[in-house]
């Protein structure tokens, strides 16, 4: 189950990439730190450099973007042990209903059916019901989802208590793009959402800010994708080991959390 894995993973050390043998495997063990979500992956060899350098899930998006997952990604990937959480846009639902899996990717569904992704992100306007609805699949009944919403102001804030998932990612603000921005989150909108749930973040967090973010936030769980990027679509490698070796500092310096 999603939600218990996840909880597994927030309560456990974490093995720590920068104390390994030249095999690569991890020696010793970093404190408790924030979950760390690599989204935007499109192929094997960040996959796997994502793990290696600490990744708790991966993300593969399922909607228009550079950063589009090719359809059977999740399943090619079943022998890496990291959660995988497919990230769709479907159409708002006006009426508000559940049940209704209209707008869910065909190829999702499938990778949903055969066990190959632990969880949906709903990316774009879908309601609380529509949500429900859409993460009911015919083939094994209600999968784990959880929601990110684009926070502009704080009316949106107070939209997070409306969903039923047990935890709601915020990401910044864009008209056109959903995720993928670059853009960090206003702070007072962070404060507001962290006071209704434990924080999970995503939005502009990169080398340069992940141990400030640490530091004054303490999330739950940190959502990178573009800033780790040598190109869209492409994980730079050695950015990837670098976010996680200031995350480790971070958290070996303050403790966690």
């Amino acid at each position: 189950d999603f939600w218990q894995r996840i909880a597994v993973h927030r309560r456990r050390p974490q093995p720590c990439p920068s104390a390994t043998a030249g095999n690569g495997r991890a020696d010793g063990n970093r404190p408790a730190r924030p979950l760390v979500k690599i989204c935007g992956i499109t192929n094997r060899e960040d996959a796997e450099a994502a793990v290696r350098a600490g990744a708790d899930i991966l993300g593969f998006v399922y909607a228009p973007s550079p950063r589009r997952a090719p359809d059977d990604l999740p399943a090619r990937l079943a022998d890496l042990d990291v959660l995988k959480v497919a990230v769709v846009v479907c159409a708002a639902d006006a009426a508000g209903t559940a049940g209704d899996r209209v707008g869910l990717p065909g190829e999702v569904a499938a990778q949903l059916a055969g066990g190959h992704i632990d969880a949906l992100q709903f990316h774009g306007d879908e309601s609380p019901a529509q949500c429900a609805g859409l993460a009911t699949v015919p083939a094994g009944g209600p999968r784990a989802y959880y929601k990110a919403l684009r926070l502009q102001n704080g009316e949106d804030a107070a939209l997070i208590e409306r969903y039923r998932s047990p935890r709601v990612l915020i990401d910044a603000f864009d008209p056109v793009a959903r995720g993928g921005t670059g853009k960090r989150i206003a702070p007072g909108l962070v404060t507001a959402a962290a006071a209704r749930l434990p924080l999970w973040l995503a939005g502009g967090i990169g080398v340069d800010n992940v141990a400030e973010i640490i530091r004054e936030w303490r999330p739950e769980l940190i959502d990178a994708s573009s800033r780790l990027e040598s190109e869209p679509g492409r994980k730079d490698h050695a950015r990837l080991r670098a976010f996680f070796r200031q995350i480790d500092k971070e958290t070996q310096d303050a403790g966690y959390p």
